[in-house]
C-alpha cells in the first residue's frame, strides 16, 4: 500500500476514468432515447443502472409493503367509514356503490357492493391473486407480477359488475381478470399491460386503456409506455387495438406528441375511455370518447372510420382530467383534477377539482357546483371520479385521499366514506362506481342463483 506509483500510470488511470465516465454517460443518455448501441448486452447495462431504484424499492416494500397504497396525507382526521345523513330504508329508489378499495386490515384490495337504501354490503369479493400470477404467461420487462402486484400491493382498479354477477378489474398495468358469481376466475387476458377505467358498450364488450410491449413507435426510450385504445369480448378476447400516438398522427394531432422532445415516456397517459351507447348530436353507437391526462385533452374517436369528430384541451376547459361521462345526445361531463404539473404555477381555482359539463354542439363548458366542490375541499390531483346523477346530485371519489362521497348543490352530503384501517391509516381508494339499482339487483339474483355457499356475500377473487 506504500510503494510509490508513477505518475505516468496515475495520468493514464486518470485519462480512463474520464474516458469511462463521457462513455457512460453517452451510454445512458442513448439508452434514455432508445438507442441500442451495445445490442444484446442493453438491457443488463440497463438493469445495472437502475439497480439503485430497485433497491430503494426493495427496501421500502421490506419495511413497510403496504406503504404504496395508503394516503400521501390525513385530511380527515376524525372520520372513519361511512356517514349518512338519512335513516337506513328512506331512500328505497337509491343506487348501490360498487366500493374499490384497498382493505388496510386485510392487507388486499376488495370490491364491496353497498346497497345505499339499506345502508348495507350485500356483497364482497377479494383479489387473492398471487395463485393467478404464479400461473399466468404475462411478459413484461417494464412490470413484475409476482413482485409489484402480489396480493398485498394488488390495486383492483375500476372494478366492472355485470348483470351475470362477474367482475371485471385490473390491477393498473397486469392482465385483466374476470371472476364468476363465486369469484373463481373466469379468464385472463395477459397480451398486454391493462390499466385505469373498464367499461362496457351496448353490445357487452369491454373497453379499456392498454400498455403494448414491445414498442412500435419511433419515440421515447426503453420506459416508453405505448397506450393503446384495446376493445375485448364478452369473454375476454381482445377484437379491436390501436395506439393512441397513430390515432393522433393519422388525424393531423401527430405534433401533439411528436413535437414535443424526443424524451417522452408518457406523452398521452390514457386514463379512461367511455363507449357511446346511444346515438347523439355528433357521435354514434360504436364511437368511444379518451381522455389523455398528459395532453390535458379530451377527444370523440370512431374507431369504424379512425377519425377523430370532436376534441378539446386547454386550460379554460380542464388541466390534467379524468373521467369523461355522457349525460345526454349532445353533453358530456369531465371531471378536471385543476391540477398543474409545476406546484408554482397557480390555477384560478388553487387545486379545487371541478365538474365540468360540456355541450359539444356550441362549446360551451360550465363547472357543475363550483362552490360545493369549494366548501367540500374537493381536491385530488393524480387521480379520481365524478359523476352528475340524474336527479342533479355528484358523486365524486377523491382517491388520492381515500374519500368518496355524494352532495348536492350546496354542498350539503348524502353520504360519505372515508377508507380508514383500525391501525388509524388512511388507504387509498380504487375507483369506485354508481350501479344503477336495476343492474345492482341483476347482480345479486345471479350469485344467489350461483350458490355460492357460505361464500355468497364474500367471494374471494
Amino acid at each position: 500500500m506504500s510503494r510509490r506509483i508513477p505518475v505516468w500510470t496515475v495520468c493514464l488511470l486518470a485519462i480512463f476514468w474520464v474516458v469511462g465516465t463521457v462513455g457512460f454517460g453517452m451510454f445512458v443518455h442513448d439508452m434514455e432515447n432508445g438507442k441500442r448501441r451495445l445490442g444484446p448486452v442493453t438491457p443488463v447495462v440497463q438493469d445495472l443502472v437502475r439497480m439503485h431504484e430497485t433497491l430503494r424499492k426493495a427496501w421500502r416494500e421490506f419495511r413497510d409493503p403496504a406503504q404504496a397504497l395508503t394516503v400521501s396525507e390525513d385530511r380527515f382526521t376524525t372520520r372513519t367509514g361511512f356517514r349518512y345523513s338519512y335513516p337506513a330504508g328512506t331512500d328505497a329508489d337509491a343506487p348501490y356503490l360498487l366500493l374499490n378499495r384497498y382493505d388496510g386490515d386485510d392487507l388486499r384490495s376488495v370490491s364491496e357492493l353497498v346497497d345505499l337504501a339499506s345502508r348495507e354490503i350485500v356483497a364482497r369479493w377479494e383479489y387473492d391473486v398471487d395463485p393467478i400470477w404464479k400461473a399466468s404467461a404475462f411478459k413484461s420487462r417494464t412490470w413484475d407480477l409476482k413482485r409489484q402486484f402480489r396480493t398485498s400491493r394488488f390495486a383492483g382498479i375500476h372494478a366492472l359488475l355485470t348483470r351475470d354477477g362477474k367482475i371485471v378489474v385490473n390491477g393498473m398495468n397486469t392482465p385483466l381478470l374476470a371472476f364468476g358469481p363465486c369469484g373463481k376466475l373466469l379468464w385472463e387476458q395477459d397480451a398486454a399491460a391493462f390499466h385505469h377505467s373498464i367499461e362496457t358498450d351496448e353490445q357487452k364488450n369491454i373497453w379499456v386503456p392498454a400498455h403494448v410491449e414491445p414498442k412500435t413507435l419511433p419515440i421515447g426510450g426503453p420506459g416508453f409506455l405505448q397506450d393503446t385504445v384495446t376493445k375485448l369480448s364478452p369473454d375476454g378476447k381482445i377484437v379491436f387495438s390501436k395506439a393512441v400516438v397513430d390515432i393522433l398522427a393519422e388525424n393531423g394531432l401527430g405534433y401533439l406528441v411528436y413535437g414535443h422532445g424526443f424524451a417522452q415516456d408518457d406523452p398521452v397517459h390514457l386514463n379512461d375511455i367511455e363507449p357511446v351507447r346511444t346515438d347523439g348530436a355528433i357521435w354514434r353507437k360504436g364511437d368511444v370518447f379518451l381522455s389523455l391526462r398528459n395532453r390535458s385533452l379530451v377527444l370523440l374517436y370512431r374507431p369504424a372510420t379512425g377519425k377523430i369528430l370532436w376534441s378539446r384541451a386547454g386550460d379554460d376547459a380542464w388541466i390534467h382530467q379524468h373521467d369523461v361521462a355522457i349525460l345526454d345526445d349532445h353533453t358530456i361531463t369531465v371531471f378536471d383534477n385543476r391540477s398543474p404539473l409545476r406546484q408554482e404555477q397557480r390555477l384560478e381555482t388553487d387545486g379545487v377539482n371541478r365538474l365540468v359539463r360540456v355541450d359539444v354542439r356550441t362549446g360551451a363548458a360550465t363547472p357543475v357546483y363550483p362552490e360545493a366542490f369549494r366548501k367540500l375541499d374537493l381536491r385530488t390531483g393524480q387521480q379520481g371520479r365524478g359523476l352528475l346523477l340524474p336527479d342533479g346530485k355528484v358523486v365524486v371519489e377523491e382517491t388520492d385521499f381515500g374519500r368518496v362521497l355524494q352532495f348536492d348543490r350546496n354542498g350539503d352530503e348524502d353520504w360519505s366514506f372515508v377508507n380508514r384501517a383500525t391501525n388509524g391509516r388512511v388507504y387509498l381508494l380504487n375507483w369506485s362506481r354508481i350501479v344503477p339499482r336495476e343492474l345492482g339487483d341483476a347482480a345479486l339474483t345471479a350469485i344467489g342463483a350461483a350458490r355460492c355457499g357460505d361464500k355468497q356475500g364474500q367471494q374471494s377473487g
